[in-house]
């Protein structure tokens, strides 16, 4: 009888990932914010999405191509300029993850995360609003 239970046990234990599934999903994550940061440091107005200039630049001037043009025109159409504030910190976060810094107080770091991220945008679109990305309203 107990052996039967010990069995089960061990089928239903939680953490179904094991710490190299963790580690790969999170160099991914980095990988991922790696290349959005590139391509919206790369960011042009005039590539495909973009309905504020035409003709569209063929091909795409951004460095990680049309995919990285459409994620970095999103990205800055909807966030603003705080989108590096937000894709430095997710790797930041994913890197002190990765190396097993214990984060504490996450609910609190990602709302200031959030605050900053807005403060970001807002502050840019404040003093300079149309000299990097000319979009007509921020």
């Amino acid at each position: 009888m107990k052996r039967t239970k010990r069995r089960r046990e061990r089928r239903l234990r939680p953490g179904a990932f094991g710490a190299g599934a963790k580690a790969a999903l999170t160099c991914l994550v980095i990988g991922v914010c790696l290349v959005l940061l590139f391509s919206c440091l790369s960011f042009d107005i005039a590539d495909w999405p973009s309905r504020y200039a035409q003709p569209h630049n063929e091909p795409a001037a951004n460095w990680c191509g049309s995919m990285g043009a459409f994620s970095a025109y999103y990205l800055m159409y909807y966030i603003g300029p705080g989108v590096y504030v937000l894709l430095i910190a997710t790797i930041c976060f994913c890197s002190a993850k990765l190396t097993g810094r214990p984060v504490g107080q996450a609910a609190f770091r990602a709302i200031g995360l959030v605050l900053l991220t807005v403060a970001a945008s807002c502050t840019f679109y404040s003093f300079w609003p149309h000299k990097a990305y000319p979009f007509p309203m921020g």
